[in-house]
This record gives structure tokens, sequence and C-alpha cells, in this order.
């Protein structure tokens, strides 16, 4: 998966093109024999999974769909996700991420549908064509957010929030 157009057919690496994986689609059982062409879904959401999420992650070039919501995922989103040309949609909401939102994450121009909601994200959002598509909804419950699209304006030299004084 990391690279699937250098990867195809060499001696070391003929025993990964057939490997014999059953998926299961909608209710239906499905074998999959071409694993490195044919998987571009990984969809790991509700597994109570930990720890950070791996910066090799951004090396699955051909992925197009990745769901690590509802875990408990913690510090900050991997720069390297904005490596992953082909990203239709990606979904990291319901975790505990903090930081920033890394500004390479502007670049995946596929990137139909984006749920970072529900963590503890900070500053404003990378200003991009391709963010600033997403509403609300992409980032609520992130307190710390701020900029366009979200009607919390960024107003402090370090790119965070000023909140009203009572």
């Amino acid at each position: 998966m990391i690279d699937a157009k250098e990867n195809q057919i060499d001696d070391a690496n003929l025993f990964l093109r057939f490997i014999r994986l059953k998926l299961t689609l909608k209710g239906l059982d499905q074998l999959l024999l071409w694993l490195l062409d044919t998987l571009t879904t990984i969809d790991l959401s509700s597994n109570r999974f930990s720890g950070s999420i791996p910066p090799s992650l951004g090396n699955l070039n051909t992925l197009r769909f990745l769901n690590l919501s509802r875990n408990t995922l913690g510090g900050h989103i991997p720069s390297s996700l904005g490596r992953m040309s082909l990203l239709e949609s990606l979904d990291l909401s319901s975790n505990k991420l903090d930081g920033e939102i890394p500004s390479g994450l502007a670049r995946l121009t596929f990137l139909a549908k984006l749920n970072l909601s529900m963590n503890n994200l900070e500053g404003q959002i990378p200003q991009s064509t391709q963010l600033s598509t997403f509403g609300n909804e992409s980032y609520v419950g992130n307190v710390g957010l701020c900029g366009f699209p979200l009607t919390k304006k960024c107003e402090g030299s370090d790119g965070k929030p000023v909140f009203p004084q009572d």
C-alpha cells in the first residue's frame, strides 16, 4: 500500500500481491487477491485505540478513505497525512488530538469529507480553498480553533483565539 506502483512484481514482494484477505462490505464477504491495488479504505473507528497517530500512515499513498474516529488517540495530527494525495475522506473525530491542524492537509485536493470535530485542536484553521469548503460541523467541539470557516475570529499574533473579557 505504501507505493503500489513501485512494489508491483519482484521476487521479494511477489507474495504480497497474493495475500488472501476476506473483507466484508455492506454484509457481503469479498475475497481480495490484489491487496496492494484494491485496499483503499481503512476504518479503525470505535476500537478504544490510544497513543498517537503514526506518521507512517502518510506513506499510504493509495488510500482514499481513513476513519480513526471514536478512539482515544492523542497528540498532534501528523503533517505526513498531507502527502496522501488521493485521500477523499478523513475522519479523526471524537479523539483527544491536540495542537494545530497541519497546513499540509490543505494540499489534499481530492478531500471531499473532513471531520476533525470533538478533539482538543487549537489555533487557526489553515487558509486554503480546500479546507475552507468544509463547514463548522467539521471542526465543532474544538474550543481552541479559530478562523474561517468558523465564526470565531483569530486576533492574536500567535493565531489563537482571543476571548472577550468580562
